[in-house]
């Protein structure tokens, strides 16, 4: 009974701090919504006049500013749409980064595409890619269906497990992390854009399962489609799902469970990672003959008969 007791005491601070009724009733009188905004805007304004800081103290600032003007968004204006906009927030923010910070690159210069993705492995299976996507798409809609319907009033949330989701998942297990971060690494822009301008006089090539596979063209629709699934999934469905864990974790009342689906849900954005494989980009020289196939054409490893 005591641990209840303490438990229950510990979780009844958490929602003085940050319950709907702290700011006696008036959404505008809300200290998380002001501190949620000069925080976010601070750190924004950083960004955008000195670059991107890839600091964890910045992505924290930057990340509680978020966690508390969407927690304050929600608890003010109601479910009924709430998410909607919540979903459109993050969506917005993924999009508006990878555009803002956008750099160009070089891949002939540098000499080498490095792929940490089935999507962007353009010497494996595009089938297999596209089952990927599929299962994904699958888990992700699994996802936010469940997020709609077990979320909470909240009135009945459980405040102590919405700041575990930022403190024990978002800035310890998502963020800050580079290649380590267990939502996997982010959509790289600026290789696929530079792809995509020069396709037509690019050639790939790299080992599969220790051979060499002969120089290859992309096919330009099998890349749209890729990089499409790439984007979705490594960019949008990425921060979607980083942003929202928070108030999937508020809606359970068991502690273990919060453990549970703090660990669980991330693997649905890494369902498509793979080891790194190195391909050595070069220009095309005359050979007009290295056109991909079809777009189901399973790969260049497959079509050499390996």
């Amino acid at each position: 009974m005591a641990d209840h007791a303490t438990m229950d005491s510990i979780k009844g601070m958490f929602t003085a701090a940050f319950g709907a009724e702290v700011g006696g009733g008036a959404w505008y009188m809300d200290w998380k919504l002001w501190v949620g905004v000069v925080t976010y805007a601070s750190v924004w304004s950083r960004w955008l006049a000195f670059g991107m800081d890839y600091s964890f103290v910045s992505k924290a600032i930057h990340c509680f500013g978020a966690d508390l003007m969407i927690l304050h968004f929600l608890q003010y204006f109601g479910a009924p749409g709430g998410l909607e906009v919540l979903f459109c927030f993050i969506g917005m923010q993924a999009i508006g980064t990878a555009v803002i910070f956008y750099h160009p690159t070089d891949l002939l210069k540098t000499g080498k595409f490095v792929a940490v993705s089935s999507y962007s492995n353009f010497a494996g299976s595009f089938l297999q890619a596209t089952w990927h996507f599929a299962g994904q798409l699958i888990f992700i809609v699994f996802y936010f269906y469940s997020l709609y319907k077990n979320y909470v009033d909240t009135n009945g949330a459980e405040y102590l497990f919405w700041f575990a989701g930022y403190v024990s998942v978002q800035m310890t297990l998502y963020y800050s992390r580079g290649a380590d971060s267990q939502l996997g690494q982010l959509w790289d822009v600026s290789g696929h854009v530079y792809i995509y301008q020069n396709i037509q006089q690019l050639e790939f090539s790299t080992e599969v399962y220790g051979q060499r596979v002969e120089p290859f063209q992309l096919s330009k629709m099998e890349f749209i489609v890729r990089s499409f699934y790439g984007f979705l999934i490594n960019l949008l469905a990425r921060d979607l799902i980083g942003f929202s864990v928070p108030i999937l974790l508020m809606a359970f009342h068991d502690p273990m469970n919060c453990v549970i689906y703090s660990i669980s849900v991330n693997f649905i954005v890494t369902m498509d990672d793979c080891s790194e494989v190195v391909f050595e980009v070069t220009k095309k020289e005359g050979r007009h003959d290295l056109e991909a196939g079809s777009l189901l054409n399973s790969s260049p490893r497959e079509a050499q008969g390996a």
